[in-house]
């Protein structure tokens, strides 16, 4: 027959291996729902970006459509004026290239803010990404139950009582 210490021994044992299986599951849950939402908001983040970029090229060409606008009634406005005035030749050519001149540069910097504006966003996705890692590795770890362990205190709960059982039926 057992000792009532061995019997309680193994219990708990038994009963530790429950409660760390318990205790893993839980956190598993958790981390999974921490992942889902930290992946939910990564992905809020990229649309927010995304739609950020659309917006700004968007911006950007209707910018350069109204600077060519801007440049053909201003070269027309130039030739109508040079051939009133009886002005023309060089004098009206020089006048419009100089307008198209200014409506390139107008239009090269709208670009390159453009690309400047992209190259921002392209740092705020690569920052986003990176805190969903940081995230990601700082979540707590699973401790998943030990069985050889429990496996080993319970064998040694019924050695420790066979010995005590040995001990009490010596003749």
């Amino acid at each position: 027959m057992c000792e009532p210490t061995s019997i309680i021994m193994g219990i708990t044992a038994v009963a530790g291996l429950v409660a760390n299986k318990k205790a893993g599951d839980a956190q598993e849950e958790l981390n999974d729902r921490a992942q889902v939402n930290s992946l939910q908001q990564w992905a809020g983040q990229m649309g927010e970006i995304n739609a950020r970029q659309q917006q700004e090229e968007q911006a950007t060409e209707t910018q350069q459509g109204q600077f060519r606008l801007e440049e053909a009634q201003a070269t027309a406005t130039a030739q109508v004026q040079a051939d009133s005035s009886g002005v023309g030749g060089s004098t009206a050519d020089s006048y419009t290239r100089d307008i198209a001149e200014q409506n390139r540069r107008r239009i090269g910097a709208t670009d390159t803010n453009l690309e400047y504006t992209k190259g921002q966003l392209d740092y705020q996705r690569q920052g986003a990404g990176l805190a969903v890692s940081g995230r990601a590795s700082a979540m707590p770890s699973i401790q998943r139950p030990d069985y050889l362990s429990a496996g080993l205190q319970i064998a040694g709960a019924g050695i420790e009582g066979y010995g005590k059982y040995q001990e009490k039926n010596k003749v």
